[in-house]
This record gives C-alpha cells, structure tokens and sequence, in this order.
C-alpha cells in the first residue's frame, strides 16, 4: 500500500473538504470533468445544504491549492524557465536576479539568467552570466575541461 496521499484538503469556511489528486489531469490543473461531477455529487450528498455556487467555490479553491501543490515542488530554475517559455523574460530576469542574490552558487539559475539576457538583447551582460555559471560549474565538478 502506497504512502503517498490521494487526497489534499481544501478549506470552504469552516468546512475542510477532502478532494481528490484524480480530479485533475496529472501534473496540471485541468479539472476531469467526469471527476468533478462525482465529487460534485458527493458533496452534495454529503452536505445537503451546499448550494451549487458553494461546490463551484470548492471546485476554484481546490484548483488553487493545486497550483500551489505544484508549484511547491519545483526548484527556482524550474520556476523561472516556465516565465522563459511564457515569454516573460524581464519578469524571469527580476525573479533571478533576486534568487541569485541570496543563492549566488546556483548554477542552473546563473545559466537561465543567461539565456534571459541573451533573448532581451543584452549580449555582452548574457555571455557574463554564461562565464560565470561555468566557472561554477568547473568549480563545483559539473564540468571536466579536456
């Protein structure tokens, strides 16, 4: 039997309700609509005096705890790589520059503040961070130099 839990709970008032993890497509916030009619009826069942809008608050509170739940496990790399793909690079670049500013050995974030750089147009400054996140890289045994 699995240790992990099926569930994460959702807070609605007072009322702390168990939802599901397979009310969304794995690793995403995409609610299944067939899910989401179960615990719907469920509810619904379980607490008579749930007004519709009342399950559809529940449903939106649960797609935020969610994100978080997502959100918590990815490292600042991960984090500043989805603003890289969404096209935000200025928003990437502030968030490394204040992560770097207290984790100043993180290499993969040294290597995306790089490419941030370099698609912003800001040659000179992207090549920099590239030189110094291999010379971390070098330093910390990431790469062996032939």
């Amino acid at each position: 039997m699995s240790s992990r839990s099926t569930f994460f709970k959702v807070q609605h008032g007072k009322m702390e309700v168990n939802v599901p993890f397979k009310l969304f497509e794995p690793g995403t916030t995409t609610i299944r609509p067939t899910e989401a009619e179960k615990l719907r009826k469920l509810l619904r069942s379980q607490y008579p005096w749930l007004s519709d809008n009342a399950v559809d608050v529940i449903l939106v509170n649960a797609k935020e705890e969610m994100a978080r739940i997502l959100d918590s496990g990815k490292t600042a790399a991960d984090r500043a790589r989805d603003m890289i793909q969404k096209g935000e690079l200025e928003k990437a670049l502030g968030f490394l520059e204040a992560h770097l500013f207290i984790n100043e050995d993180d290499i993969d974030a040294w290597y995306l503040c790089a490419e941030a750089l370099m698609r912003l147009g800001k040659k000179d400054e992207g090549f920099e961070a590239m030189r110094h996140a291999r010379s971390l890289a070098e330093k910390k045994g990431k790469i062996v130099r032939r």
